[in-house]
């Protein structure tokens, strides 16, 4: 036959509303014991609480927590989360300025490319070679033009993607699958 629990002297004992035995109420979040009439088996349940936050900075009741040990602990990780984000943008504002130059660049030596063929074309076929130039200027226009169509469609793939991943982000899909992993071909 097991003992009968000692009620801590906090506890309260009160008789069950289904078996109408003793029973030891205790705050939720303790572990609370009975047994049955005839004393073989014991039960135990377990009260537990259980706290979810998400996002960048911790709860407000951590917070709390850590400005009971660390009074300045607070201000320090709100300063790091605003220096870190300001940094972040930083970076974003370089790398849209770079892609805009990049692509200028490659606009103006594109262009000298093409002009340049046109011109070669022409000289050449004054100059008593006209199916050479034609050859060499239908070469450049036809490579200019497949150029052009393969960077927007690139640029038309690249706009679907992200506008997918906007639309599962509102969708609330958790962060890894939201990116997919690059291709291995």
């Amino acid at each position: 036959m097991l003992p009968e629990p000692d009620p801590a002297p906090e506890k309260q004992v009160a008789l069950s509303p289904s078996t109408g035995e003793p029973e030891i109420l205790v705050p939720p979040g303790e572990p609370t014991f009975s047994f049955d009439t005839a004393g073989k088996k014991a039960l135990m349940s377990l009260t537990m609480k259980a706290e979810v936050h998400t996002g960048p900075l911790p709860s407000p009741a951590v917070l709390r927590e850590l400005a009971e040990i660390y009074p300045e602990a607070p201000k320090i990780i709100f300063d790091e989360f605003k220096a870190q984000a300001k940094h972040r943008r930083d970076l974003e504002q370089v790398v849209v300025r770079s892609g805009a130059r990049g692509s200028l660049r490659g606009q103006i030596i594109g262009g000298v490319i093409g002009c340049s063929g046109i011109l070669g074309s022409i000289y050449a076929a004054v100059h008593g070679f006209p199916i050479f130039g034609e050859i060499l200027a239908t070469t450049c226009v036809v490579s200019l033009a497949v150029l052009f169509v393969t960077g927007r469609e690139a640029q038309k793939k690249e706009r679907i993607e992200k506008t997918e991943i906007r639309e599962r982000m509102k969708r609330g899909d958790p962060v890894e699958t939201l990116v997919s992993p690059p291709d291995t071909e």
